[in-house]
């Protein structure tokens, strides 16, 4: 009897241990699990059905669908006889609707600005600030902006059948522009050089008269480039893809403290850490610009904020000094913070792109 009291008391301890471990390792899971998933929430809750149904644009004139399911919002600011278009794209942790004063002042010369939340962002669907694969943003963005080019040839009379970027007899397209701040300025170089070197992947569009850039991402920061972190951080991003991991310096944005402010209260925006696989496929898709950059042709136009330390200056300088455009201007707006558009010179800086696109208009075509 004592031997199997004895055995009793060595082996109860031992269970509970198990009983607890167990316990902790089934909490962990079912709090890791939704971090584990590459895809965004949603997606889970989209059948085959959905996908296969046409988007209805007449109920939801203010959305389109991707191949994934996910609705992205559109914001038009368009004027009467536009003498140009131009295609916004915003940075990351944000929105487009935070320009509607750089919109306004294209507008007050004649020009249509059309812009979209990315995925995860602003009103468009997906988990907040994150994205399966990079390439997903540049294939929204072309998505868009053809969706947006057979609306505008629609109203113009000449409703665009098949392929957009064939040309109509009896119509000639309007000038079309990019412009891209920060994370955006990044996905605009993709979209730019698709076209120069036809990638068939991506919906096509009309050409581009020119491509403008705020504050792009185009290099990292030399303390974010250690190989170890990097290699790290491809270990989580495949485990762990939606694991929250790097901050964002919201008070280096722009001197202006009400800019700031509003940034930090701003329910359409992200306020919480970058995730792991978005850092990772940031990284690779600076990386392949960086390695293709000597192919864009493209009329450049640049304005990088002298003392950003969220998208460091050089790669701006890089994309000049590697690009072979014999139309390629960079500025370095003195003085200020990552959001110059948001800075205390906002207006002069808006006001030389909208210059830029006027002396940069071509007949159309």
């Amino acid at each position: 009897m004592s031997s199997l009291i004895k055995l009793v008391s060595d082996t109860v301890p031992l269970y509970s241990r198990l009983a607890i471990f167990v316990g902790l390792a089934a909490l962990a899971a079912v709090k890791l699990a939704p971090l584990m998933d590459e895809k965004h929430s949603v997606q889970s809750r989209i059948t085959k059905k959905e996908l296969a149904e046409p988007m209805d644009s007449a109920l939801f004139p203010q959305y389109i669908r991707n191949p994934e399911g996910l609705y992205l919002f559109i914001r038009r600011w368009e004027v009467p006889n536009a003498v140009a278009h131009v295609f916004f794209a915003h940075g990351f942790a944000e929105h487009c609707s935070r320009y509607d004063h750089l919109a306004r002042l294209f507008n007050a010369r004649g020009i249509s600005v059309h812009a979209m939340d990315h995925q995860g962002h602003g009103l468009s669907d997906g988990d907040r600030a994150h994205v399966e694969r990079f390439q997903h943003f540049v294939r929204d963005f072309a998505l868009f902006v053809q969706t947006e080019q057979h609306r505008i040839a629609a109203n113009d009379g000449f409703p665009a059948a098949g392929d957009i970027s064939a040309s109509v007899p009896g119509y000639t397209r309007p000038p079309c522009f990019l412009l891209g701040h920060s994370m955006g300025g990044l996905i605009c170089t993709h979209i730019a050089l698709a076209q120069e070197q036809s990638y068939a992947s991506l919906p096509p569009h009309w050409p581009w008269a020119g491509l403008m850039l705020s504050s792009p991402a185009l290099a990292l920061d030399p303390s974010l480039q250690n190989p170890a972190i990097i290699a790290a951080g491809k270990v989580v991003s495949y485990l762990l893809p939606k694991l929250p991991m790097q901050a964002l310096d919201t008070a280096v944005l722009s001197h202006l403290p009400a800019v700031n402010r509003r940034y930090a209260r701003d329910s359409g925006g992200y306020q919480g850490l970058a995730r792991a696989r978005f850092g990772i496929e940031f990284l690779v898709a600076i990386q392949e610009i960086q390695a293709r950059m000597g192919c864009l042709h493209l009329p450049i136009y640049t304005q990088h904020s002298e003392l950003d330390r969220i998208c460091i200056p050089e790669g701006s300088r890089m994309l000049h000094s590697r690009a072979p455009s014999t139309d390629s201007t960079l500025e370095i707006v003195p003085g200020v913070f990552h959001e110059h558009m948001h800075e205390v010179q906002w207006a002069q800086s808006i006001d030389k792109y909208v210059d830029w696109v006027l002396r940069h208009l071509t007949p159309r075509r």
